[in-house]
């Protein structure tokens, strides 16, 4: 089917991955929001402060993907 997409309609095969990744992000989003509001953790302090590096990098690299999904979008519309 993407065979297809791609020689009928090039535009929207972009648009079909846009969404796609969207939806992915969105999904890696929630899972680190559930983890963070169930209060998911280990019991040592030592990784504990591990978990929290993991943590920190995982909120950037989500809102980082976020932006480039949304200016992606934007210059498709524009």
């Amino acid at each position: 089917m993407t065979g297809l997409v791609l020689v009928l309609e090039p535009v929207s095969l972009i648009s079909s991955a846009l969404l796609v990744a969207g939806q992915i992000v969105g999904l890696i989003a929630g899972a680190l929001v559930a983890v963070t509001l169930l209060k998911v953790e280990p019991r040592e302090a030592r990784d504990k402060a591990v978990a929290k590096r993991y943590l920190i990098r995982s909120v950037v690299l989500i809102v980082l993907l976020f932006a480039l999904l949304l200016w992606l979008t934007w210059l498709m519309w524009r």
